[in-house]
């Protein structure tokens, strides 16, 4: 069943069908991160655990794990993944009845905090990202980087080469499976082999933070992605058609710059559909980042609290 567009935000979940207003679904909870895969949704809320749609309306949303959720990620299988805070992995194959967490991830990253350089608070200190490359689980933990998983979760090697270890989001790409990207504090970086080595490139950004991205499928990597200023928060969002090797920053309708970052997010299955959150309207395009069509109205979705995180089950 399609669910529409799902709008994470600091006071709740929203769903947005193209032609209607934004309507609450989870309200007064704050979002982290929302997945959705095939009528399935997951959402992860900080101090108010994890939801999950499996079928019926798009209202019937049912709470199937209490604590501090940062993260939620619907596998390939169709498995359930949880990142919390503190940083452990839970893992669900039963629509959350029951969950397996990865025992040995708390220990090896907090060992890896007492060795790093970057200093963060209790309440930041959490894993805040999932990704899948081929026959295996990577995760971000904010301040200990990138960590690899080939056994399904039993062991897990540091992965942070050449990375900024306050990783924010981690996105895999659709068909080249080793390429992965992250986003962190201080830009993107990428992958070429499933997150062993980084490299970041900053070639046509006028901003450092990096804050969620849009990775189209095909051999040219055509990334769309928002960033925002380190001082200010100031967002704009920037295209690169070479795999994030150089950046143009783009426009949105009439705007280039916004006083909160944009969020950005792609069509699963399609080759050129991307959406953006941004000055409180959503966009699409169908022509990978060229041109944008607006889906609301001026205040349809002004009224909406602080958004966190986008996906889209159509």
């Amino acid at each position: 069943m399609s669910l529409g567009i799902l709008i994470g935000t600091e006071r709740g979940l929203y769903g947005f069908f193209p032609g209607e207003r934004p309507h609450p679904l989870l309200p007064d909870i704050p979002v982290a991160g929302v997945d959705a895969h095939e009528g399935v949704a997951v959402v992860a809320s900080p101090g108010n655990g994890v939801w999950l749609h499996d079928g019926g309306p798009p209202s019937d949303w049912r709470q199937v794990w209490e604590g501090d959720a940062r993260s939620a990620r619907i596998t390939p299988e169709g498995d359930l993944m949880v990142g919390t805070a503190p940083p452990k992995l839970l893992r669900s194959s039963d629509s959350g009845e029951t969950w397996e967490p990865s025992t040995t991830l708390e220990s090896v990253v907090r060992y890896q905090r007492t060795r790093s350089t970057v200093t963060v608070s209790n309440a930041e200190w959490a894993l805040t990202s999932i990704a899948f490359p081929p026959d295996g689980i990577l995760v971000g933990v904010h301040g200990a980087g990138v960590w690899l998983s080939m056994d399904e979760g039993r062991g897990w090697m540091p992965r942070s080469e050449g990375i900024d270890p306050a990783v924010t989001g981690l996105y895999e790409h659709p068909e080249h499976k080793d390429r992965v990207y992250a986003t962190t504090r201080s830009g993107l970086f990428r992958s070429d082999d499933g997150g062993y080595t980084w490299l970041q490139s900053l070639t046509g950004l006028d901003r450092s933070i990096a804050r969620s991205v849009s990775v189209m499928p095909e051999s040219v990597d055509t990334l769309i992605m928002s960033a925002a200023r380190r001082q200010s928060g100031q967002g704009a969002v920037f295209r690169s058609i070479d795999g994030g090797v150089r950046w143009m920053r783009i426009p949105v309708g009439d705007e280039d710059e916004w006083a909160v970052a944009p969020i950005v997010t792609r069509l699963a299955g399609s080759l050129d559909t991307t959406f953006v959150l941004a000055g409180g309207r959503l966009w699409a395009s169908h022509n990978r980042g060229i041109s944008w069509l607006p889906l609301t109205d001026d205040g349809d979705t002004a009224s909406l609290p602080p958004a966190s995180s986008l996906a889209v089950s159509l």
